[in-house]
This record gives structure tokens, C-alpha cells and sequence, in this order.
């Protein structure tokens, strides 16, 4: 059986450095410590992109964080930008959010196990995992 792979949104990243949330920080940090014995986390151009508009702290902070965990990277191909594109015309994610349609497409790209994300709002909707999987 091959190990699971993880796509890491950039929200779960940030979690990390996130000490004014210490209940997120904490079950972050678990994930963390547990995901190396479940499989391999893996992120993409997107979450490098992400990244590089933060704030110089935040993004060196950040930076350490991926040279810390090594994930694999994804990078964002036509089928990938097609797929991200299908969810935005389905109505599944919102137009003006496309680089979370973007995350999504790419971890089912990369045939991903699982996403770990923190964001609430719409990647984890119960709407949006159904119509995900059916639209593959």
C-alpha cells in the first residue's frame, strides 16, 4: 500500500506560526508531528506563490517551515488550471477565490489523498467535496 499523500494549503502553513490561535496552532503542530509516519505532504506553485506575498517576516518564517518539512511540489499544469477553472463555473468555489479552486484541482491532478486546509469558508464545505469529487 503506498503512503497517503497530503496536499498542505498555505492557510495550514500559516497555522503554525499562528500563536494568538493557540488551539489551531496546537492541532496544526500535531498534524505536523503525526503526517510524517501517515505519508507525504505535498504543496504547489500556488502555495509558493502565497507565500511570497507575505509580509518579509511571515514569508521567511514560512520559508524555514517548507525547508523544515521538505513536502513535494506540485506544479500547476493546463489540466490543473482547467479542472480549477470547472469548479469556478460549477459555482463550487467562488470566481474571485480562484487559487483555492486552484489547490483543490491540483491535489486531484496529482491524485492527493487528502487536503488539509484551515479554510472554513469554502474549500471544506460539504457542497464543495461532493461537487469536487464529482467533477473530476
Amino acid at each position: 500500500m503506498r503512503p497517503l499523500h497530503y496536499y498542505v494549503d498555505t492557510s495550514v502553513w500559516n497555522f503554525l506560526l499562528e500563536e494568538d490561535r493557540p488551539e489551531a496552532q496546537a492541532i496544526t503542530k500535531r498534524f505536523f508531528q503525526q503526517v510524517a509516519t501517515l505519508g507525504q505532504m505535498a504543496i504547489s506553485d500556488i502555495v509558493l506563490q502565497e507565500i511570497e506575498r507575505a509580509m518579509p517576516t511571515r514569508r521567511e518564517a514560512l520559508f524555514k517551515l517548507l525547508a523544515r518539512y521538505t513536502p513535494e511540489q506540485f506544479r500547476l499544469t493546463d489540466e490543473a488550471k482547467e479542472l480549477a477553472n470547472r469548479y469556478v463555473q460549477a459555482e463550487l468555489i467562488p470566481s474571485r477565490y480562484l487559487p483555492d479552486a486552484l489547490h483543490l484541482a491540483i491535489a486531484v491532478v496529482q491524485n492527493c489523498d487528502v487536503v488539509v486546509s484551515w479554510n472554513f469558508e469554502h474549500m471544506v464545505k460539504l457542497k464543495t467535496r461532493l461537487g469536487v469529487n464529482g467533477l473530476k
